[in-house]
């Protein structure tokens, strides 16, 4: 015999008490296996770097009526494009402050661990118009900090000496 909607919760509430036990019972053991379930879960921390983007183009103004200056379009693909190069990931697994003493003289099967690891981990979001964020997920909180943090730094030296490289040959043309 079909119960009719209306009534569903008043015979759902009568089968409640009638088994209060079986569902006194049922409630505990959902509740310690979740809280179960939240101790044994590994613990994860993830740290972000926020970095904004002046999408200026320095030549433009020197440029103008020589030549066309090149734009990047997508900032965030550039940025993760930038970091996931093997010229930084490695200035980033060799550094000792990070790593520990003796980092840099690591075994090569090593550092290729850490960067496979380090690509692993690493994101790059957008954050609006000229904003993007590096982020890092570590089991360890200062780790995921101190990698985030290196990563913005070695993100904006790496930019840095692009941007000079690119007005000195833009002088030098000109």
């Amino acid at each position: 015999m079909a119960v009719p909607l209306s009534r569903l919760p008043i015979e759902i509430l009568q089968e409640v008490r009638a088994r209060k036990w079986l569902a006194l019972l049922l409630f505990v053991l959902v509740s310690f296996s979740v809280l179960a379930a939240g101790f044994l879960w590994p613990y994860k921390y993830r740290s972000e770097t926020v970095i904004f983007i002046d999408d200026q183009n320095i030549i433009r103004p020197l440029m103008e009526g020589s030549a066309v200056a090149t734009k990047i379009n997508d900032t965030a693909s550039a940025a993760q494009e930038l970091l996931w190069s093997r010229s930084v990931l490695e200035k980033l697994v060799r550094d000792e402050g990070i790593y520990g003493e003796g980092a840099a003289d690591s075994g090569r099967e090593k550092i290729e661990a850490r960067i496979a690891d380090l690509r692993f981990k690493l994101s790059v979001v957008p954050r609006g118009d000229s904003y993007f964020a590096i982020g890092y997920e570590s089991g360890s909180p200062m780790k995921a900090f101190q990698i985030a943090q290196r990563l913005g730094q070695l993100f904006i030296e790496e930019t840095n000496k692009r941007k000079r490289s690119e007005s000195r040959n833009a002088y030098d043309f000109i």
